[in-house]
């Protein structure tokens, strides 16, 4: 069973699925807002948080899996799925899996919807493994996490500091084979089957959607145009002035947009 946070009130339920090297305490201001008016529950993925004994072979069809256990388990039924980065990778998967189960989809920063060729995902594999081939520096920690406030950085370390300290080894294959697993299970060609209502949300900002380095040439808003454009039903939000930790920089309006959208 996966570790989780639940706000335990009989309301419609929102599942919080966090971001590769995350855990679920990156929604903890988002839920703070939201758990008048919903029950939330936040979930650590296998190899994370308080899941971090649980093995993880990196795949978004396992991580999926692993999820919709946990969502059997609890009986959960008429279910919001809110996903950030690769957790919304996995959200999608989780839609077209169980659409009777899921209702809507919120999409977070999603990885998913920006493609990639088979040679930029070898390059891609390539740079993850050589940047985890060593111990992260705090250097590398704080230009790979910089944010305007200093306590978001801190909390977006927090998992990567204390993996780097207990198993670096591990936190490399988690890092490298879930990169591996987003670009060798691509979702963008299945997002016209969703059928649910879908949210897709990201900061204008984003240093890590669409790849800076791969794809130089693209926008933020080229990637919502995509997803306007796949999903069936789609509400799509830009927050200006805002990256790519939106959960914890833009708790308030992300809570707000939330709430409209539910």
């Amino acid at each position: 069973m996966l570790a989780y946070s639940d706000t335990n009130s009989a309301k419609p339920t929102l599942l919080f699925i966090h971001g590769l090297g995350l855990n679920k305490n990156i929604w903890n201001s988002t839920i703070q807002l939201l758990s008048p008016h919903f029950r939330c529950i936040a979930i650590d993925l296998p190899g994370h948080g308080e899941s971090r004994a649980t093995s993880a072979s990196g795949r978004m069809s396992d991580y999926a899996a692993s999820v919709r256990e946990f969502i059997t388990k609890m009986n959960l039924h008429d279910l919001t799925l809110v996903g950030h980065s690769m957790g919304g990778q996995i959200a999608i998967i989780l839609s077209l899996q169980m659409s009777a189960t899921v209702t809507k989809l919120i999409l977070v920063a999603t990885a998913g919807i920006e493609s990639f060729t088979k040679e930029e995902g070898e390059k891609l594999k390539n740079g993850t493994r050589a940047i985890y081939a060593n111990p992260l520096t705090d250097e590398l920690l704080e230009r790979t996490f910089f944010h305007a406030r200093p306590e978001i950085k801190s909390l977006l370390m927090q998992e990567h500091l204390v993996q780097k300290r207990e198993n670096f080894k591990k936190l490399s294959a988690l890092i490298t084979s879930s990169v591996e697993g987003m670009l060798d299970e691509p979702v963008v060609d299945y997002l016209d089957k969703i059928a649910q209502p879908v949210l897709c949300i990201y900061g204008q900002l984003d240093a890590a959607i669409p790849n800076r380095w791969l794809h130089p040439q693209q926008s933020v808003q080229d990637i919502l145009q995509v997803a306007s454009s796949k999903f069936s039903t789609c509400a799509t939000v830009l927050f200006p002035f805002s990256g790519h930790y939106l959960p914890v920089d833009q708790a308030e309006t992300l809570s707000e947009e939330i709430l409209r959208f539910v």
